[in-house]
C-alpha cells in the first residue's frame, strides 16, 4: 500500500507544474496510467484474497461455535452424571474452542479493518486513475490541434502575394511621394 500512497500523493501534486518540466508530459502520463491500472488490478486481487480468508475464517468461527454449544450440552450430561473425568475432558476442549473462537475473532476483526482500508484505497486510486486518464485526454487533444498553444496570431502565415502586394503598396505611395514633391 505505500506504493499507492506514492502514487496518490504525486498525482495530488501540481500535475500541471510537472507536467511543464517533462519533455513528453503525455507517455510519462500514459505510463503512470498503466502503472496504477496494474497496481489497480493487483489491489483487487488483493481484496479477493482478504474476502476468501475472511470467509474461511467466518466459517470456521461458526463451526466452532456450534461445536462449542455442543460441547456445553455433553458436558451437561457429564456433570449431571457426576463423571468427573468425562467432564474436566470436555472442559478442557471448551476451553480450547473458546480460544479458537476468541482468536478467529480477532482475525476475522483485522481482515474486517485491512478490508476497509483497502476498499478505501482502491477507491482512491480508481479516482486518481480517472483524474490522469483526463488529464492524458486533454494533453492528447492539445497535441492534436496546437494552434492552441501558439501566441496569439502565430497562426496567421504571410505569403509571397501577402508581400508582393505590400511592396506595390509601399511603391506605390513611394511613387506618390515622388510626384508630390515634384509639383511642390
Amino acid at each position: 500500500m505505500t506504493l499507492m500512497n506514492r502514487f496518490a500523493r504525486l498525482f495530488k501534486a501540481d500535475v500541471n507544474a510537472i507536467l511543464d518540466n517533462l519533455e513528453e508530459p503525455e507517455q510519462m502520463l500514459k505510463q503512470a496510467l498503466r502503472d496504477m491500472e496494474t497496481a489497480l488490478i493487483n489491489e483487487k486481487k488483493h481484496l479477493k484474497i482478504l474476502n476468501l480468508n475472511l470467509s474461511q475464517f467466518e466459517f470456521k468461527n461458526n463451526s466452532n461455535k456450534q461445536l462449542m454449544l455442543k460441547l456445553e450440552t455433553e458436558l451437561q450430561l457429564c456433570m449431571n452424571a457426576n463423571n468427573e473425568s468425562l467432564s474436566k475432558t470436555l472442559i478442557r476442549k471448551k476451553l480450547t474452542i473458546q480460544l479458537t473462537i476468541d482468536s478467529s475473532t480477532h482475525k476475522i476483526e483485522k481482515i474486517i479493518d485491512n478490508k476497509t482500508l483497502l476498499i478505501n484505497s482502491i477507491e482512491e486510486m480508481q479516482k486518481t486513475i480517472s483524474e490522469i486518464a483526463e488529464k492524458v485526454e486533454v494533453i492528447s487533444e492539445q497535441n492534436n490541434h496546437p494552434e492552441i498553444h501558439t501566441l496569439p496570431f502565430s497562426h496567421y502565415k504571410v505569403t509571397n502575394e501577402d508581400v508582393e502586394i505590400e511592396w506595390l503598396r509601399l511603391q506605390n505611395e513611394s511613387s506618390n511621394n515622388t510626384k508630390k514633391r515634384k509639383a511642390s
